[in-house]
């Protein structure tokens, strides 16, 4: 509650998964330890290292042991905020190297391979399309409304304003990073096209299959793996590569780095930085459609290509 009072609501699927770790891993280890009844002032810095080698000792990964380890760390520093303690004993308690493989981008070639290759579902292509075009997290296309789309003279954007959860509904985006992105006119008329098909009556762009839900996280993950499948990067090398749907994230970051200035790019994609949000909130109309173009062009359609409802020439 002092979290979301503060503007910086705790994510429900967060809770939920520091909730587990510390009652499927931490739990069990204080009562096999006898520690069961500790009190807060009495944990220290060698009873949480404990924790830790003992966690790894049991095969976990050592991304899996930082999460458990920051499931206890968040509320021991909550404790020393509030006075309940003199000293944190996590600050101490290094977090454990993982090593897994640095996160690769999509080539150019291998993004239109994917969203332009066979889908089931248009909304599977158009919610990609759409990552790939403005960088937008999954949860804030799956809260894509209709009225989000707006149009500025000749200039399309997104008014990023809303960010499903499962659980919880529509929120806000996340550390309330709202934001507008500009796209091209024939994404545009895409995803008007795809809601104008909504068989439930609601504003959700990428509707879901039963009222009052968008398309579901699991079936956008899983269409997005099966693309990925057909463009020939099979799924060991998407794991190796770390090419969730995610990546498209980095994709768009990437593609448009070094093409306009990093406050203006980040004033697009919502990355939090304080310090650079602070004193760059705007960015003009000439880098906006600069963007625009940037994202119509990473994107552009082969002649064959085909939006719903949407004619295509050529190649912009």
């Amino acid at each position: 509650r002092r979290a979301q009072l503060r503007g910086h609501p705790l994510a429900a699927d967060y809770l939920k998964g520091s909730r587990y770790a510390v009652l499927r891993h931490v739990v069990p280890w204080l009562r096999d330890t006898r520690r069961a009844q500790l009190q807060l002032h009495q944990v220290t810095t060698a009873i949480l290292e404990a924790l830790v080698l003992r966690l790894s000792g049991q095969g976990l990964s050592a991304r899996r042991v930082n999460a458990i380890r920051q499931a206890v760390a968040v509320p021991l520093a909550e404790a020393r905020r509030l006075g309940l303690i003199r000293e944190d004993p996590m600050r101490s308690v290094l977090r454990l190297e993982e090593r897994s493989g640095a996160r690769q981008i999509l080539s150019i070639e291998e993004a239109r391979r994917i969203l332009f290759g066979a889908w089931p579902d248009e909304r599977y292509r158009l919610i990609n399309m759409l990552a790939a075009a403005t960088g937008m997290r999954l949860g804030e296309c799956r809260g894509l409304l209709l009225e989000d789309l707006v149009q500025d003279g000749a200039a399309w954007c997104i008014v990023v304003r809303h960010n499903w959860q499962d659980g919880e509904g529509l929120k806000a985006p996340k550390w309330g990073s709202a934001r507008a992105v500009p796209f091209s006119e024939r994404m545009a008329q895409g995803l008007q096209q795809l809601a104008a098909g909504n068989p439930w009556g609601n504003t959700f762009v990428f509707y879901g299959d039963r009222r009052g839900v968008p398309v579901a996280k699991r079936a956008v993950e899983a269409s997005y793996n099966a693309a990925l499948a057909g463009a020939g990067i099979p799924d060991a090398d998407r794991r190796r590569r770390r090419l969730g749907f995610h990546a498209w994230r980095h994709w768009y970051n990437s593609m448009l780095r070094g093409q306009l200035p990093d406050h203006a790019l980040r004033a697009l994609t919502g990355h939090r930085s304080e310090a650079m949000m602070e004193r760059y909130t705007e960015i003009t109309d000439e880098q906006r459609k600069a963007a625009a173009a940037l994202s119509s062009r990473i994107l552009a359609f082969p002649p064959a290509a085909k939006l719903p409802g949407v004619d295509v020439d050529s190649a912009e």
